[in-house]
């Protein structure tokens, strides 16, 4: 199967960030949501993917939750409430 290629305004070269970046982006000073709203605004308390999997169980990735900056692992094939509710809540990084 070929590679999926997304374009978000208009660029074709993003990536979902590594596990230790979008905890970076926690600010455990805040909650609801645990993130920087003047950088960040309208972000969502929801569990975000990373673009990082699980090294002993291939099938996991690892999220984190913006509610309170948690993390978490969860099983990335769809089935899960994880995977159902996050899939619209995708935080991405613009590679230029």
């Amino acid at each position: 199967m070929p590679p999926i290629i997304l374009i978000s305004g208009g660029y074709n070269d993003w990536r979902l960030p590594n596990f230790k970046e979008l905890q970076a982006l926690v600010d455990y000073s805040r909650y609801d949501p645990a993130i920087d709203t003047t950088q960040f605004p309208n972000t969502p308390s929801s569990w975000f993917w990373s673009g990082s999997p699980i090294a002993s169980l291939a099938h996991y990735a690892w999220g984190v939750y913006f509610g309170y900056g948690y993390a978490g692992n969860f099983y990335r094939d769809g089935s899960s409430t994880f995977a159902s509710s996050a899939a619209d809540s995708l935080l991405i990084l613009l590679i230029l």
